[in-house]
């Protein structure tokens, strides 16, 4: 379909579900629909809708469902949204819309899942979310909002998801982190966060996506993390921790991706990482790692790529780096291995990559 939407639509004020997504109307919304008080779903996702939210729609208070992504809606969020408190799922992602995220979002303390992402927001995240206890997935990803994440945040309990990656927010994790136990994927990348993490991180067992990579973290990695015994991605790389990889990451039996990389992590590889046996991807380059490569690395039969490069490892690469047949990229260059290679590298069958220099 396409043209605008016609104004006569507002009319309809029997109408409960309105779906006009994935056309290619034009236009703005009409202020008409504000009308609608009987609507319960109103969704207009993926068209090239233009224009501001109209205030007025927020007049449909019975809505449950509002979908506007994929627009080219601008202006700000208006603060009446606040009107909707029967809302369940939000979702105005991929606009142009600017501003803050206004106060009033505090009053729809029904919403489940709320996606801000990809628009042109600014400002901090109000301290009001924390009345959001039923919110199950909150998303605000690549926008330019600032300032450190209210610890009130950390009372919406029931969370699952939460992405505030590719923005500009500042200061320490807060131990409140430890409340979300229902968190599975947490995406604060590339931020300014600031600080070590804290060793309640360790109550978040049911985590299986965490990615706190192109911040300024600093200190030691918890050893608490090796509780996270459900992860399956972890990317803590380009930030500033120091100290050893504790050995307890070793607990993580489900994960397959873990990196590391681009710190100032220090002392041996912990023989433990052979445990990790679902591991497909693993990077520690780029630190100042010494000793050996473990044997136990051998056990690792579902890897695929391995970097170890611009470390400070010594001794001999073992004959177990054989036993890694999946193995496409090893890359161990730039350290201070010695000895000769040995003939069970000739068993990778599969390798493309390999940089011993």
């Amino acid at each position: 379909l396409t043209g605008t939407i016609p104004t006569e639509l507002g009319y309809l004020t029997q109408l409960t579900y309105l779906n006009l997504g994935y056309n290619s109307l034009t236009g703005t919304i009409p202020t008409e629909f504000g009308l609608c008080v009987n609507a319960l779903t109103f969704d207009v996702d993926t068209n090239g809708l233009t224009g501001a939210i109209p205030s007025e729609m927020f007049m449909m208070k019975n809505l449950t469902d509002l979908d506007l992504r994929l627009n080219d809606l601008t202006g700000t969020i208006p603060s009446e949204i606040g009107l909707l408190t029967k809302l369940t799922t939000l979702n105005i992602r991929s606009n142009g819309l600017s501003g803050s995220l206004p106060s009033e979002l505090g009053l729809m303390t029904s919403l489940v899942f709320a996606s801000f992402r990809s628009n042109e927001l600014t400002g901090t995240i109000p301290s009001e979310v924390g009345m959001l206890r039923s919110m199950a997935s909150f998303n605000c990803r690549t926008q330019a909002m600032s300032g450190t994440i209210p610890t009130e945040l950390f009372m919406m309990t029931k969370l699952t998801l939460l992405s505030v990656r590719e923005n500009g927010f500042t200061g320490a994790i807060s131990s409140e982190i430890g409340h979300l136990t229902a968190l599975k994927d947490i995406f604060v990348s590339a931020n300014k966060f600031s600080g070590s993490l804290p060793t309640e991180m360790g109550l978040l067992t049911s985590l299986e996506q965490a990615y706190f990579l192109s911040n300024s973290l600093t200190g030691t990695i918890p050893t608490e993390l090796g509780l996270l015994t459900s992860l399956e991605e972890a990317h803590f790389y380009s930030n500033v921790f120091v100290g050893t990889i504790p050995s307890e990451i070793g607990m993580w039996n489900k994960v397959q991706q873990v990196n590391l990389r681009s710190n100032q992590l220090s002392g041996t590889l912990p023989s433990e990482i052979g445990a990790m046996t679902k591991l497909t991807y693993l990077s520690f380059r780029s630190n100042v790692l010494t000793g050996s490569i473990p044997s136990e690395v051998g056990r690792l039969a579902a890897l695929q790529s391995i970097y170890l490069y611009e470390n400070n490892l010594d001794g001999t690469l073992p004959s177990e780096v054989g036993m890694m047949r999946r193995l496409v990229t090893f890359l161990v260059q730039t350290n201070a291995l010695t000895g000769s290679i040995p003939s069970e590298v000739g068993l990778l069958t599969v390798l493309q990559n390999l940089y011993l220099f």
